[in-house]
């Protein structure tokens, strides 16, 4: 599949291949692609992205014909590529092929400098997919975030404000609405922290509001309204069948 997305295949090549079609390098002739997670790629694509690169020719997956491409190649990775070439998982040739000019990007944690922006950029994202204005966040709130170590990076941040947006409902996303949430309470607060009190009601009827919330989210979509809480599906159902919906 992914050698038929990147390079192409012909008619009849395989089940459910019924016409030609263009892969992606030939669709960037004459301009960019990016390749996410090159550590990734297993070690026979990680041949044939070394011969185009190389040749600038490739082959359709079952055709005959070579064809000329001419593609600026960026690639990224969260893998040590020097430590996967030691240990024989990644192609050393390709690996200086790729390494023209290299980038290094900071774990999130290295620049919490960029999380106001990145907050605002995100929210902005969060609102566009909702169909409405950009959540707001409160400045109180970004000495939390920033103290944080952020192991899964700018996903975990997206992941984090679009549960925040979802807890706030139509209100500010405020230091509250992360109290109010017990795991991320435990994640970003310090049990010294001062925290405000606790929201008058219930934490029964503050678990039901979550639930709502999320399931109206995500579309009624159990499976994606577990993910957006951090629990299994088995959790979600339980607990909606607690609270009768």
């Amino acid at each position: 599949l992914l050698e038929s997305e990147l390079f192409g295949h012909m008619k009849g090549a395989f089940t459910g291949a019924d016409r030609d079609h263009a892969g992606l390098f030939e669709q960037a002739h004459r301009g960019t692609l990016f390749l996410d997670e090159i550590g990734d790629m297993p070690a026979s694509m990680q041949a044939r992205l070394l011969r185009v690169l190389q040749e600038g020719v490739l082959r359709r997956v079952g055709g005959e014909r070579p064809v000329e491409v001419d593609v600026r190649v960026v690639a990224a990775t969260h893998r040590d590529l020097d430590a996967e070439v030691a240990a024989g998982r990644f192609r050393e040739d390709l690996l200086y092929r790729l390494r023209v000019l290299q980038v290094a990007m900071p774990p999130l944690r290295e620049r919490h400098g960029d999380l106001p922006l990145l907050c605002d950029h995100l929210l902005q994202r969060i609102g566009e997919r909702r169909g409405g204005a950009a959540p707001t966040i409160s400045p109180e709130l970004m000495p939390a975030l920033q103290r944080y170590a952020w192991p899964g990076n700018v996903r975990q941040l997206e992941n984090v404000l679009q549960r925040l947006t979802v807890l706030a409902g139509d209100r500010p996303i405020d230091r509250q609405t992360m109290v109010d949430a017990p795991d991320l309470r435990r994640l970003f607060f310090n049990e010294d922290d001062e925290i405000s009190p606790p929201s008058s009601y219930s934490f029964e009827s503050g678990e039901r509001v979550q639930l709502e919330g999320a399931l109206r989210a995500c579309g009624g979509n159990r499976s994606a309204a577990a993910r957006l809480l951090n629990v299994s599906r088995a959790t979600l159902y339980r607990k909606l069948k607690r609270h009768g919906l």
